[in-house]
């Protein structure tokens, strides 16, 4: 039986009925069973700082239930508006470049 890892992650990315536990260990026993590594995927989670080439530095902050954004270390604004993700603590690459758009952001600190 062959599995469809991506296919399968993104219908329980999507379960609203999973709690986030639950989903990162799903998460993980897929991965084994299809073989692949989990160090393959890059998390990004809340305190992680960034710089921006133009604006500074940014920090992952939580505005609300899995909701976060980027919030300037310099002048206190914010990068854009809140994106909802999974899990607030292993926001994807793919979640973190929908959230800043064109923004050039390097993480500089986890």
């Amino acid at each position: 039986m062959k599995l469809n890892l991506e296919g399968a992650l993104e219908v329980l990315r999507d379960s609203d009925s999973i709690c986030g536990d639950v989903k990162e260990d799903t998460e993980k026993i897929l991965r084994v069973l299809c073989g692949k590594k989990l160090e393959e995927e890059i998390y990004y989670g809340i305190g992680d700082r960034f710089e921006e080439k133009e604006f500074g530095e940014y920090i992952l902050a939580v505005t609300g239930y899995n909701r976060v954004l980027l919030v300037s270390l310099i002048r206190g604004s914010r990068w854009g508006n809140p994106k909802e993700v999974g899990n607030t603590n292993r926001v994807t690459k793919k979640e973190f470049d929908e959230m800043v758009g064109d923004g050039s952001f390097k993480l500089i600190k986890k």
